[in-house]
């Protein structure tokens, strides 16, 4: 087991100094010494150091190794093209890692100036006790470079284990200390970051001594922190998560605008309704093709094998209009308008207001009441379609039901996380059902328009208007079959087991003064 420890840097500042040092009271044999830049990439939101990976790459290598045993899974020799992003070549570490990211791109997190040393440490008969590794870095923040304190470990041998505590004793002078965290937790630390430090799923932390005001303020401001964290990536369109991200963050704040009456300002909130209106319809185009270019694949594999070519002409002009939709949302982004949405509503939700008598209201007894309400609805539109079975209400559960769940997570700190997550679990796969069949029905919309738009000139063109049909039947079929699993799932959120627990954690036994 490798033992690890930074310096005191005032003692030592330099590798050169700790070899000085190590020479005067160890018989040393000089490794290999290696120096250059060493860059650390992930996605936007961590998803390989979640799944307890690091990749770097370091003198044209790429190295995959585990987070905590450091293990290396995966060594690939590469030049590296772009320090920025990352495009994996076909090969094992490709074929490791695409599974983890999905459709997210590999950035940059980190870019370390390295000296690396590697000495053994000899005994009196010249044999190899303990490998001492030691590294001098310094991490880049913005345009200059932090230096680290000195680092190292001591890499026992097999049979000389105990060989190391009377070597760590001659280093003791040097005012060792534990190292917490390895290269890039140290670094980012220096620098005032974390890993981590991005998810979209929310984690707000609201407790039972808030008031309302304070909680929904809270909420908004946690929402607004995201859609300013994803600007960039839209412009620089680095990968089509971060509109997601974007867009849903938006969602959720008019949602909560809507739901969580009478606690803000009424003209802030009026204000704010009409902006975030603006910003998501602004963003709807460029989503929606975005989503129909994922499902190529998807959809080609609908089409007998030889109609899937006629598809790439309406691919095709897909790629054409996100172009036109990107840049339109870019100088949105861009635009004087945009900046006084996003500041102004920043400004207002920082800024000391007078509490009415519904924001004094806790915040437990708000989410209780909103809660409750919400859920209600959905039970009753749910029962509605299994008498009817109309479209239009499936339509309209689908939105009761993203309602419940934006509520159900904003407040999920302050109810017991096991029940409440079982909640959002149980509704989250019956609103998995309800959004495929909305999307079946706007994706053959908007198929249908495009195949009124096709004039059938030649032979190709006819051709790719029976694929389209092709494909516009078989996505009927789908949404058939998606509307025949709702009883099931519904009925399995509607079970006297669920619903017993929303009335332990929500039901309210006083109901709020109006």
């Amino acid at each position: 087991m490798a033992h690890s420890y930074i310096f005191d840097r005032d003692r030592i500042q330099s590798n050169t100094q700790l070899l000085a040092f190590l020479q005067k009271n160890f018989s040393l044999l000089k490794e290999s010494k290696t120096h250059g830049l060493c860059y650390y990439f992930d996605t936007f939101d961590w998803r390989l150091y979640r799944q307890g990976y690091y990749l770097h790459h370091y003198n044209n290598t790429f190295v995959l190794s585990r987070l905590y045993d450091k293990k290396i899974e995966v060594k690939q020799e590469n030049v590296l093209k772009s320090p920025d992003y990352l495009s994996l070549p076909d090969g094992p570490l490709q074929q490791k890692i695409a599974p983890i990211i999905g459709i997210r791109a590999l950035m940059c997190k980190a870019i370390f100036r390295l000296t690396e040393q590697t000495v053994r440490i000899l005994n009196k008969d010249l044999k190899t006790i303990a490998r001492i590794k030691f590294e001098q870095s310094k991490i880049k923040d913005k345009s200059k470079y932090i230096v680290l304190p000195p680092f190292f470990k001591i890499l026992p041998l097999r049979g000389y284990a105990n060989q190391i505590p009377g070597i760590l004793k001659k280093l003791s002078s040097l005012n060792l200390s534990q190292s917490k965290g390895d290269r890039l937790q140290r670094g980012l630390s220096a620098i005032g970051k974390t890993p981590a430090d991005y998810t979209s799923k929310l984690d707000i932390k609201l407790n039972n001594r808030m008031t309302a005001e304070t909680a929904a303020k809270q909420i908004y401001l946690y929402l607004l922190n995201i859609i300013r964290k994803n600007e960039f990536g839209i412009i620089e369109d680095i990968d089509i998560e971060f509109l997601h991200d974007f867009r849903v963050s938006i969602r959720r704040t008019r949602s909560a605008l809507g739901q969580l009456k009478g606690i803000l300002d009424e003209k802030a909130v009026l204000k704010a309704k009409e902006n975030f209106l603006f910003l998501g319809r602004s963003t709807n185009n460029l989503r929606d093709i975005d989503v129909y270019l994922l499902k190529e694949k998807q959809y080609k594999a609908m089409l007998p094998v030889e109609l899937r070519e006629y598809l790439n002409a309406f691919f095709e002009n897909l790629h054409s209009q996100r172009k036109t939709e990107l840049r339109s949302l870019i100088a949105i982004l861009k635009s004087a308008k945009y900046k006084r949405i996003i500041s102004s509503w920043n400004g207002y939700l920082d800024s000391v207001t007078q509490s009415n008598r519904s924001s004094a209201l806790s915040a437990k007894l708000l989410a209780q009441t909103v809660i409750m309400k919400r859920n209600k609805k959905v039970i009753k539109f749910g029962k509605r379609i299994l008498l009817t079975g109309s479209d239009e209400l499936l339509h309209q559960l689908r939105i009761e039901g993203k309602k419940l769940r934006y509520l159900l997570e904003f407040f999920s700190s302050l109810f017991a996380q096991e029940k409440i997550q079982y909640l959002i679990g149980k509704l989250k796969i019956l609103q998995d059902n309800l959004g495929e069949f909305n999307d079946l029905i706007i994706q053959q919309e908007h198929l249908f328009e495009s195949v009124r738009n096709i004039a059938p000139r030649n032979k190709t063109t006819k051709n790719t208007l029976l694929a389209m049909g092709v494909l516009i039947g078989k996505l009927n079929e789908r949404q058939q079959a998606v509307k025949n699993e709702f009883a099931m799932l519904f009925s399995n959120y509607a079970d006297k087991k669920v619903q017993k627990i929303f009335n332990e954690l929500f039901y309210v036994h006083e109901r709020p003064a109006k």
